[in-house]
């Protein structure tokens, strides 16, 4: 219900360590307060709780956007990973700062405070410096099954990416299948047991098609049981860089993740939570709005908001609203791609507006009325999925779902002006269509903040859109079709 029911290290790992950073504050702040009065539980921690609960909630979401839990961010420097853990301890002591103001009665005393930032910073660096440690182990020791050139194509690409991380040992392949003319080749499938303890293989990569061979399946069920990981190469990008590969998705890889996030959550909880979220940034966002709209009548006059039709969920129109960022007479020649910073159609203040998204904010009205969830494929417009509907076959599964305000394909990639840009954003909405889930939308939240802080998103996991330029020139999905099947 929380998250998709998948075995997916990456969010387990975000959200074990995002747990683990919230104890270690409530845990210094504990042990302050028990040194403080002398006391295992002295009746002065229940006035200090508001401002240790927001302290340690606080403490881990800062971590979360810094990106402290990625392993992708794992290879930045001790120095800066430093600073950037003393500027969350600075963060969450701000926070505690500022509701003592609020509740004086909650307010923490400056002995207890000391002492609690200095075991909650003990804490959080031998956290990281765990976390750090982890990263430099072994790499993942990984062999894949083929059947054909075409697996082999997209082993190879896969592999090369993150030698780092993982180290590809070579190769089995199935009876009459040709030999690798690119990897290392270990044998037959039938020798992957012996092999995989020999060799002290971790995990084996596969394709949909082998899980459903009698004799491959049947090796492969017994690694498993002996404590090798056994994925799909689809799962293993998953994992690895939060995306889907267009060239890898089935109709079997839809059909299962349609059945993968909790029916609850999409009848009720999603909508509970757009209605929370939306109601809290009216808020907080309503003055930010209000000093947008008046700059907007300023700089450029009349029409203050922007409507314009798009498509939501299962196609269905609607009027979307924006502050207006462009001039009046943009689109006299017909719908167009936006053209990026450079684009002469955005007014200066736009320009601004667009970059932090401050022009979306209205958009909120759209959640509320339900023609929007809060976090959802970009709503597109209908005369460009009419376009890109026939250039990538698979775009209307984004329809699936009610457009959002943000979304995992706005945080992870910039604005789109191009087919392929679609192309690539698609590999994320298909990623949230399966994973989507309450905690996953609250890490979206997370880096929707990130994002209006640098100024705009960029490309997350260049890896990620490599390994899928990779594949798409093997056109690894179509001759994957075409393909002879398994010998039974």
């Amino acid at each position: 219900m929380l998250f998709a029911r998948s075995d997916n290290y990456h969010w387990s790992h975000t959200v074990r360590h995002f747990l683990l950073d919230s104890v270690c504050c409530v845990l210094g702040f504990w042990a302050a307060v028990a040194v403080r009065f002398q006391e295992w539980l002295p009746e002065k921690t229940w006035s200090y709780m508001p401002a240790v609960v927001m302290a340690a909630l606080m403490l881990p979401m800062t971590c979360y956007i810094f990106g402290l839990y990625s392993p992708a961010d794992y290879a930045r420097r001790s120095r800066e990973r430093l600073a950037l853990v003393f500027v969350s301890l600075a963060i969450m002591t701000l926070v505690v700062l500022a509701v003592g103001s609020i509740n004086f009665d909650a307010r923490v005393g400056r002995g207890v405070q000391a002492i609690g930032m200095g075991v909650t910073a003990f804490l959080v660096l031998a956290h990281q410096l765990s976390l750090c440690q982890r990263f430099a182990a072994k790499p993942e020791r990984l062999a894949c099954v083929i059947s054909s050139f075409h697996d082999e194509a997209a082993v190879a690409a896969f592999a090369k990416l993150d030698r780092m991380h993982r180290n590809l040992v070579g190769v089995f392949t199935t009876e009459g299948a040709p030999s690798p003319s690119q990897l290392p080749w270990l044998g037959n499938v039938d020798d992957i047991e012996s092999k995989a303890e020999e060799l002290s293989i971790t995990r084996v990569l596969c394709t949909e098609q082998h899980l459903f061979h009698p004799t491959t399946a049947r090796s492969l069920r017994v690694l498993r049981y002996n404590g090798v990981r056994v994925t799909t190469l689809a799962q293993a990008f998953e994992d690895s860089y939060q995306t889907v590969a267009l060239e890898l998705v089935t109709d079997l890889w839809l059909l299962t993740a349609s059945s993968h996030p909790e029916i609850v959550y999409i009848r009720k909880l999603k909508r509970a939570f757009d209605i929370v979220i939306v109601l809290a940034l009216l808020v907080v966002l309503g003055p930010v709005c209000l000093l947008g709209m008046l700059l907007v009548l300023i700089t450029s006059g009349r029409p203050i908001f922007y409507r314009q039709v798009r498509s939501g969920r299962l196609g269905k129109p609607f009027q979307i609203l924006k502050l207006r960022s462009m001039r009046t007479d943009a689109e006299l020649a017909g719908a167009q791609w936006w053209g990026g910073k450079n684009d002469s159609r955005v007014t200066p203040l736009g320009g601004f507006l667009r970059k932090f998204r401050v022009d979306e904010i209205p958009q909120l009205f759209n959640i509320l009325k339900g023609e929007m969830s809060f976090v959802g494929p970009r709503p597109e417009r209908p005369e460009f999925i009419e376009t890109l509907v026939k250039e990538i076959p698979l775009f209307s599964e984004r329809l699936m779902l009610p457009p959002g305000l943000t979304g995992w394909a706005q945080v992870n990639y910039p604005y789109g002006a191009s087919v392929d840009d679609a192309r690539r954003k698609l590999e994320y909405d298909l990623y949230y269509l399966k994973h989507m889930g309450l905690l996953l939308d609250v890490f979206i939240l997370l880096d929707t903040v990130k994002t209006v802080l640098k100024g705009g998103a960029s490309i997350r996991f260049k890896a990620g859109r490599d390994l899928s330029e990779a594949l798409s020139k093997v056109e690894y999905r179509d001759q994957q079709l075409s393909a002879p099947s398994l010998p039974q």
